[in-house]
């Protein structure tokens, strides 16, 4: 049985098996205001701890502010959390400025810091929820 990664809500983790695929590549596809990004971020303050903590990276699709901004009048979010056990990365002004080749410079360097991405439980790229 393949090990599965909890929402935090036991309804959707029983529609989905146990929860998404652990050690996967999830993308989270649907209309706008459907609910792709509130979705991601359950799963990432679900999963994140200190020793395993969450990195939730921001485009100019979602920018950091507005995904905070709303993020913060969910049941789920937790503002102590912020900066330990759940880290947000805005990519947009790299991705503004640098293109793709600078976003993927950017996301290597951060591969290589253990307090970082190194060691992320969880990380989610926009709508793309990768869980390890």
């Amino acid at each position: 049985m393949t090990d599965r990664l909890s929402s935090g809500s036991d309804r959707l983790d029983t529609v989905l098996g146990g929860g998404l695929p652990r050690n996967g590549i999830v993308l989270i596809g649907g209309n706008p205001g459907s609910g792709k990004t509130i979705l991601a971020q359950q799963y990432v303050f679900h999963n994140a701890t200190a020793d395993r903590p969450a990195m939730y990276l921001t485009t100019v699709s979602e920018p950091l502010e507005k995904v905070l901004r709303y993020g913060q009048s969910l049941d789920f979010f937790d503002p102590a959390a912020l900066g330990t056990s759940v880290l947000y990365e805005d990519l947009g002004r790299t991705l503004n400025d640098e293109g793709l080749a600078g976003v993927l410079a950017y996301i290597t360097d951060l591969q290589g810091v253990p307090a970082r991405a190194g060691r992320a439980a969880v990380r989610v790229a926009d709508h793309l929820l990768l869980g390890w």
